[in-house]
């Protein structure tokens, strides 16, 4: 901005300086695009290294090439790799999760389709600080182990989930956003109340009035409340002096106005009554179509006496609480009150409560175990009974948390938790022996007190079968599908990396299974896609190709339809060695990561061939060429690997352009590869320049920015000559953009450069010395 000054002084500002620094974009970032068995189908996934693969795609190399060629991608100097996986009929696994009443409410589908999506587990807790409101889901898949054993994997938790559609902890919306295993979509109904009761435990009869006024005394009567959203209002409650029914009337009357003292309105759909089991009485506030929240109030709190609210030590089950899945294990319903009461009166001084829990045997066999929890009533003050039923729930947690001894070779596959007044028996997280079921029933029996309305659910959750119980149905097997049989599915491959994949410079085709579609189908296309994206189709032989004379008579018919200068070939295949069993393949994958090694050691211009271009991870090549052999494939544009006393290497830099016939100037690949650099690096470079005025300070900024790119990879040794005006040269001025294409927007900028070509040939001449004779 330019200054103006209106008062004597020092006045700064800042002038720009016509510096935009151009980066030199990556050379060696691989594409593999072909069918696996596993992995995603929606898009491309970068990975790092060949471990980073194997989590996501898996080893399986029955299904082609792909693995092996991404290994050897890394083996040999990679460092990042797209892989696009294609599959014909490819299905993801899934599963349907039941509520505590067995309706479908929460459907699980793998992110990736394939059988090894049946191998997904999940399991669902509800611990956190709002046991009736929110859910936990954890999840992993099953890897067997070498003896047979199955143990977790890539394990995931994901926490606070609420079935609340409204509510940023949407179960299905955080876990399609956040999980790696599965996606998730809400297949259940409405919600039902949303309720908060206080745990106090009120006799009836006449005692009742003297009971209430002994706890909502003249100092100490408010509680607040939030009902449906609204925030919390501070209401006091009535002194009663006759019954339950006028405790529950006035309660109600007193919301009702503290809502209509703040300029709320009067909640709407909301009852105030008593949770009844006799000879006791609790007091609960329940909206129909919402929440309701008690906490303690900063004046006059009585809250906490009546034990009111969650953080006070009160049950509040939210309107779409009843509509998480069911959590696994056994867990006991958090508003049984019924079978509180039997706890809380069983007789006796010494309570206690005989339940049985298998354990199980080495072979998986389970064994009926009987366990029997005892307590002691601790010393309470009048109306502390919830706090009595916490000593119990927990007595009861502690004698499955240390069962009595097991006897060699036997398991205790069980551990207890609490969570509010919810006592959840869980699964233990180890392996489980070869051949048990882990939907095996629990072998859970309650004898006494009483029979409590518990939950008795799988050990986890399957995707991709029903299993047993009655809370996952609807279970799909997923599918791997087959290698693609057509073409078009590599065509639709391309667009979706047009639109996800910002830059890539090799691609790589491994070969599929059996069935799919053949290698020699897809060149044409993938060469053409090539160009178009800046980048390097690298191809393999096809199957049959033996000796040179074959090579040499078919490249024609191979490259008909291809653009040429964007390919290049490798032969023969190379061998590897796979358990004792030598397996022959093509060099593609290989021949990536060491024009990613050669990149990073010297330069893009540097042929990836040569004594130093020794390929890793091989083991030797389906075909040894001689030197008169290797000169019938070199003039044709075909590059050999060559087997030398030093190691496999790369023995060839042509394009597929390369024919000595063609006499192309994009005949070798690192003149190819630096040119598409360039073009990629200054293309994204002077980006800026769109929109700029178009005269002499717009060109001198571009003269000067990319002369400073140039001069920087001429100081590297990317180009020939000696100085500057020899290696290369920038114009962007009134001769190259003429009025008529400034009148259309249009501003030219030429660029050029000297490569260097390679040593494709040493001649050594040696000449014997004559003796020396004086003249």
């Amino acid at each position: 901005m330019a200054v103006s000054p209106t008062w004597p002084g020092v006045y700064v500002q800042e002038v720009a300086s016509g510096v935009r620094t151009i980066v030199g974009v990556s050379t060696s970032t691989a594409l593999f695009i072909g069918f696996t068995r596993s992995g995603p189908v929606s898009g491309p996934v970068l990975c790092t290294s060949y471990s980073d693969y194997l989590r996501i795609f898996g080893d399986d190399v029955t299904a082609g090439d792909m693995a092996r060629q991404v290994k050897l991608f890394f083996l040999n100097g990679g460092t990042l790799a797209y892989v696009l996986r294609v599959a014909d009929g490819a299905a993801p696994s899934q599963v349907d999760l039941g509520a505590e009443d067995a309706s479908p409410t929460l459907q699980l589908i793998a992110a990736d389709a394939g059988a090894q999506g049946d191998l997904i587990r999940a399991a669902v807790t509800y611990s956190g600080t709002q046991p009736e409101d929110t859910f936990n889901i954890e999840l992993f898949r099953w890897l067997s182990q070498s003896n047979g054993t199955l143990t977790p994997a890539d394990p995931e938790i994901v926490r606070g989930l609420s079935m609340d559609p409204g509510s940023p902890a949407f179960a299905p919306d955080v876990i399609n956003t956040v999980a790696r295993l599965v996606n998730a979509a809400s297949i259940g109904g409405g919600g039902q109340s949303g309720t908060s009761y206080s745990m106090y435990r009120f006799t009836s009869g006449a005692t009742f009035p003297a009971e209430w006024a002994s706890l909502v005394t003249a100092s100490a009567f408010n509680i607040e409340v939030s009902i449906g959203g609204s925030r919390y209002v501070r209401v006091e409650l009535p002194q009663i002096v006759a019954d339950e029914p006028d405790a529950a009337a006035q309660t109600l009357a007193s919301i009702n106005t503290a809502f209509i003292n703040e300029g709320l309105p009067v909640p709407t759909f909301l009852d105030v009554d008593w949770q009844v089991d006799a000879p006791l009485r609790r007091l609960f506030i329940a909206k129909a179509d919402g929440n309701v929240f008690v906490r303690r109030s900063a004046v006059s709190d009585v809250a906490t006496a009546l034990l009111w609210g969650s953080e006070q030590g009160g049950i509040e089950v939210t309107q779409f609480a009843q509509q998480r899945p069911a959590a696994n294990g056994v867990v006991f319903p958090g508003v049984d009150f019924a079978f509180f009461e039997t706890l809380l009166l069983e007789p006796g001084p010494g309570p206690s409560a005989a339940f049985g829990l298998d354990k199980y045997a080495a072979d998986g066999t389970p064994i009926a175990q009987p366990l029997v929890a005892t307590w002691t009533d601790p010393p309470l003050a009048p109306g502390d009974e919830p706090d009595r039923l916490r000593v119990i729930l927990r007595a009861i947690r502690d004698a499955i948390n240390n069962p009595p001894a097991l006897n060699p070779g036997e398991s205790w596959p069980w551990s207890a938790e609490l969570w509010g007044y919810r006592l959840a028996i869980l699964p233990t997280n180890g392996p489980i022996p070869p051949g048990v079921d882990d939907n095996r029933d629990s072998g859970f029996v309650w004898t006494s007190p009483g029979a409590p309305a518990i939950v008795d659910n799988v050990r986890y959750y399957s995707l991709g079968t029903t299993g047993a119980g009655a809370f996952q149905s609807g279970g799909i097997p997923g599918a791997d599908g087959t290698a693609p049989a057509l073409a078009t599915s590599y065509d639709d491959a391309y667009e979706v990396v047009r639109r996800e994949v910002d830059l890539f410079n090799l691609l790589v085709l491994p070969r599929s299974e059996p069935g799919g579609v053949a290698l020699e189908d897809l060149w044409a296309t993938a060469s053409i896609f090539c160009q178009e994206q800046r980048a390097l189709l690298l191809m393999e032989p096809p199957p049959g190709w033996t000796g040179v004379q074959t090579p040499a008579a078919e490249i024609t018919t191979l490259r008909t339809g291809m653009s040429r200068q964007y390919a290049a070939l490798y032969y023969p295949l190379i061998t590897l060695a796979e358990d004792r069993i030598r397996i022959n393949i093509g060099a593609t994958g290989a021949m990536a990561g060491l024009m990613a090694r050669i990149d990073g050691e010297v330069g893009v211009w540097k042929a990836p061939a040569g004594s130093e271009a020794d390929l890793r991870g091989v083991v030797g090549v389906a075909q040894r060429l001689s030197d008169v052999q290797n000169g019938v494939l070199n003039p044709r544009g075909i590059n050999a690997i060559r087997a030398f006393p030093t190691g496999i290497v790369s023995w060839g830099a042509r394009t597929l352009d390369g024919d000595d016939n063609f006499a192309s100037e994009y005949k070798y690949v690192p003149i190819r590869r630096l040119a598409l650099f360039l073009e990629e690096s200054l293309y994204r470079g002077l980006q800026w320049v769109v929109f700029q005025p178009n005269a002499e300070p717009l060109w001198a900024q571009i003269r000067l920015n990319v002369g400073a790119f140039m001069q920087g990879l001429f100081r590297r040794g990317a180009f020939q000559g000696t100085t500057p005006q020899q290696a290369y040269f920038v114009k962007c001025d009134a001769e190259t953009t003429p009025q008529a294409d400034r009148n259309l927007g249009i501003v030219n900028i030429w660029v050029g450069f000297a490569p260097l070509n390679p040593a494709e040939f040493v001649v050594l001449s040696i000449q014997q010395m004559a003796g020396q004779v004086e003249v």
